[in-house]
């Protein structure tokens, strides 16, 4: 399943568009990634993903 929405203005002109690449029906034609939280630290500050 591949689908796009694009929503436009009264123009138009494109305002922003959605995009959809997982295949549902086909769980093994999508590639999948699991990655880790992880925080960054500046001197004495700390932030993770949350803020």
């Amino acid at each position: 399943m591949t689908r796009l929405t694009e929503s436009r203005t009264t123009g138009g002109t494109v305002r922003g568009a959605q995009v959809s690449v997982l295949d549902h029906d086909n769980l093994a034609n999508n590639d999948w990634l699991a990655v880790n939280r992880f925080n960054v630290v500046e001197v004495d500050h700390a932030r993770g993903l949350n803020g």
